[in-house]
Formats: C-alpha cells, structure tokens, sequence
C-alpha cells in the first residue's frame, strides 16, 4: 500500500503519526497551567515582580503550607509543583521564541530554588518563559486540530462524531437529507478554559 493510499484510505490516522511525537508534549500542558493559577491565586496582586524574583518555589511551598505542618497542603503543593517543573523542564528546550522575540540560549531549568517569579505570567523578563512554554504547547495542539478539520467531512469514519449536523434541504414533508456532509464541529478554547477534558 502506498503512502498515498494509506493517507486516502485513513486520513486521521496520517495525521495523528505525523504529530504524534508532538502531542506527547501536551500531557504537560494541564499540569503546568494548574499550578500556574494556584501560584496566581495565592499570590496574584499581593507580591510584586522584586519580591517574586527573590522568594524560591520550596520557600513558597512552606509558606503556604505553615512550614510543612500542613501536611495536605503541603502534599498538594508539592505533587502540583514536581508536574510543573517536569513540565517545564521537558518543554523548555523545545522552545526558542516568543511571538517576535528570540529567548536566550541559556533557558532557566526548573528547581526548588528556582524564583517563583518563572511561574507568574508576563511579556517581558522572566515571565517570557512561561509565555513561550504555554504557547509552544498550545500551538501543537491547534496545529493539530486545524489538519485534523481539514479532513473532508464524510471521508473519515473514525471522525463521524465531529460531523456537524445534517442539514434537511428539501420540502417540509420530505424526510431526505443532503449527502453532503457538513463540516466538522470543534470548539475553540482560551488558556484560561484549561481543563483536562479540553486538552487532547
């Protein structure tokens, strides 16, 4: 079977080999934006950008948790923490700009000691990072999808669930229904709708 055939007869299936490796990526992509609210949640409008460069992620951590005695939330910051910096470790060297901007060769890695200022949102200085990492990942994603929805309609069984529905072009007492299927039905999300059921 040719590699044209193969990509006729299973259009989804090429498109998923082709980005296969890609999408792996996105298992991180929840991870890092939960724990990027949890850090905006706790510390959002009350720790400027100084004061985030100085504290570390492990002195944040047992802040919050009242010095570890808090055992739960110190499990829960610690376990939300370790995915974030698995995360950002994995995806950091994959990226090397944002929107027009070149990022240094020297990409800060994840660690306790690192500033919490590298898990706050921001255009500039070290909050480019983030940006980058989220975009980065965001962007496989919607490439992804957009090849996916250029499948013709009607040609991929394995998408059938996304067909959009059928319009009944003819009279009010007729009961057919066009052959021609209509386009795919996706759902457009922003970062801050993040959910697992969102990310593919």
């Amino acid at each position: 079977m040719s590699d044209t055939t193969r990509i006729n007869d299973y259009p989804f299936l090429s498109v998923f080999l082709k980005y296969s490796q890609e999408l792996e990526l996105l298992k991180h992509l929840l991870p890092i934006v939960k724990f990027v609210q949890i850090l905006h949640s706790k510390l959002g409008y009350r720790l400027t950008r100084q004061t985030a460069g100085e504290m570390t992620f492990r002195q944040f951590i047992h802040k919050e948790s009242n010095d570890g005695e808090n055992y739960e939330i110190f499990n829960s910051l610690r376990t939300a923490f370790d995915d974030f910096k698995l995360g950002w470790n994995t995806v950091i060297s994959l990226v090397n700009r944002y929107q027009f901007n070149e990022l240094p060769d020297d990409e800060p890695a994840m660690r306790d000691n690192s500033p919490v200022v590298l898990g706050l949102m921001g255009q500039k200085d070290s909050g480019i990072y983030l940006c980058a990492i989220l975009y980065h990942l965001v962007n496989i994603q919607n490439k992804f999808l957009q090849e996916v929805i250029e499948i013709s309609p009607g040609t991929c069984k394995s998408l059938k669930f996304l067909d959009g529905p059928t319009i009944d072009f003819g009279s009010s007492t007729s009961k057919a229904k066009s052959e021609t299927p209509n386009r795919y039905c996706l759902q457009s999300m922003c970062l801050d709708q993040v959910r697992s059921v969102n990310i593919i």
